[in-house]
This record gives structure tokens, sequence and C-alpha cells, in this order.
């Protein structure tokens, strides 16, 4: 789920996620979820939820975002106990309408000017600075740097 939390101006707030799951168990699980506009990878995550609980922290979403992204789904990826896949989860698809904060000097159009223009230090890679891709997405925000239809965040985590 999306939370809305604090304020950043008069309709606009920063928001979280976390992930819930029906069932406890005696290990953590890590989640890889996304977050979908007009089917393209806006931010990802990896949620965990500890042994014995069934509810993750909440991570902050929408960090340097170039844009307010109105209507957006959540979908989980994959689960993983141990480093190993689990199957068989059902993974709902949650649609919800967010007002992020964003800044407007993230955007490619303008040659990935200010933050953009530095390596992703969200990222194990090295991409350099601008738009590896040439998506039109600046490597410091662009949720899969790369184009390979796998957020960086899952690439970069062991599992």
């Amino acid at each position: 789920a999306l939370v809305q939390e604090d304020q950043c101006s008069n309709y606009q707030h920063s928001y979280s996620i976390y992930a819930i799951a029906s069932e406890i168990c005696s290990q953590d699980r890590k989640v890889q979820v996304v977050v979908i506009k007009d089917d393209e990878f806006v931010d990802a995550k990896i949620l965990t939820i500890p042994g014995g609980d069934t509810v993750s922290e909440n991570v902050p979403v929408f960090i340097n975002a170039p844009m307010s992204y109105g209507a957006v789904y959540t979908k989980v990826f994959n689960v993983f106990i141990d480093n190993q896949e689990v199957v068989g989860y059902d993974f709902p698809i949650v649609h919800f309408d967010v007002d992020n904060c964003y800044s407007s000097n993230m955007t490619g159009s303008i040659g990935c000017l200010g933050f953009g223009g530095t390596d992703d230090p969200n990222t194990v890679a090295n991409e350099g600075p601008g738009d590896q891709d040439g998506d039109g997405d600046c490597n410091y925000w662009d949720v899969d740097d790369n184009g390979n239809d796998i957020p960086d965040a899952f690439e970069d985590d062991a599992g």
C-alpha cells in the first residue's frame, strides 16, 4: 500500500510504501514491489516483512520524482526467504491516485542537469551521468537505468 506522509506544498505530499502478508512466517521475507504509471516503472523497492510479523516497514517512494504521478498502481514481483524465491503467493494490483512531491529540474528534456547530471547513487553499477538507456529519464531517478525491464533495486539486491 502507498501511504500519504508529510505535506510539501498546498496539495502535494511525500509517500511511503509497505507490504502486507496474509500469513505469519517465522523467517524474514523480502518483497520486490514496483509502482507503475502507464506501464512504466516509477519506483521500485525491496521491503522486508520481519519473521513473526505480517507487515513490512514503511519505505519512502517518489524521492527526487520529476513530476506528480497521479494514477499509479503497485505490483509485487517476487517474495524471497533466505535468498530463495517463494512461489504460490497471490499478488494483487492496487491502484492509487497520488499527488506526490516532485522536482521539475530532474527531467531528461533539460539534459539531466543538477542531481540528474551525476551517477545514480542508489544503484551499485556506475552508470555515469546522463541517460544510460536513452529513455529520456536521467540516471539519477530512472528506476531501470539500463533499460532491461528489471528495476535496478532488484538487480542490486542479492535476492
